[in-house]
């Protein structure tokens, strides 16, 4: 599909949640966007645990589940620290990575209004200007 090369990390990056931040960030940096799907998967079997990645502000939008709390750890530092942002997208993204939640999609013009927890199809990608989203028909 594309010529790059997705590492296989090793086991002891998941030890420092720094080198695994840093190592998240150069991930994203060289492809311009990744999905939790991807990440999981090139990251392998270290990044699966019982840690879920909910909007803050309101735990009824879920980002992703299933990850290792040194992983989500190393994600929620990355964002709040600027270096990473999570944009939506279609589910479709997921689809073609392999993966998808078994919640209810949200729609990013609704989030405030769900009453039960949906999930928010993202990609973790640079900060930047605010790109459009992809086509709002996925959510329709």
């Amino acid at each position: 599909m594309d010529n790059i090369t997705r590492p296989r990390w090793p086991a002891h990056l998941f030890a420092d949640f720094e080198v695994l931040a840093n190592q998240i960030e150069q991930y994203v940096r060289t492809l311009g966007t990744i999905s939790f799907a991807e990440l999981v998967d090139a990251a392998g079997g270290g990044a699966r645990g019982n840690c879920s990645l909910y909007m803050r502000g309101n735990e009824r939008i879920l980002y992703w589940g299933r990850l290792s709390n040194t992983i989500a750890i190393a994600i929620d530092r990355l964002v709040n620290e600027g270096r990473i942002r999570l944009r939506p997208v279609c589910f479709f993204r997921y689809v073609m990575d392999g993966a998808i939640s078994s919640l209810p999609i949200a729609d990013p013009e609704r989030l405030s209004r769900y009453r039960k927890t949906r999930w928010l199809p993202v990609v973790m990608t640079l900060p930047g200007p605010r790109r459009p989203l992809e086509p709002l028909e996925c959510w329709r």
